[in-house]
């Protein structure tokens, strides 16, 4: 379980940095004039992002409201997204405890 804990704690920072670039990357957009709805559109191209881009559903904000069966399907797409493992078992309710004290930590 130490080993999803830690991934966790992984995908949570990359979300951070991923929300930071995005920011940055929103307002270099805005000064070099892009209007703001063409900006939105362009936040979500993936190629901005080499090493931090999430899709909108793996986001943290996405894990942290989801119902308890959503919270199961995105943890597992997680887990194959960022490390290929496709067949990997936690506890759910552990996971979604440990991600409420992530967010308490943090705050």
């Amino acid at each position: 379980m130490e080993q999803v804990f830690d991934f966790l704690r992984l995908w949570k920072e990359r979300n951070e940095r991923f929300i930071q670039e995005q920011a940055e990357i929103r307002i270099d957009f805005l000064v070099r004039g892009i209007c703001e709805k063409e900006v939105d559109g362009l936040l979500e191209d993936a190629l901005l992002y080499p090493n931090s881009w999430l899709p909108s559903h793996l986001r943290w904000e996405s894990l942290c409201q989801a119902d308890e069966e959503r919270l199961g399907e995105l943890v597992a797409e997680g887990i194959s997204f960022f490390t290929g493992v496709t067949d990997y078992h936690f506890d759910l309710p552990a996971v979604k405890t440990f991600i409420g004290q992530l967010n308490e930590v943090r705050k």
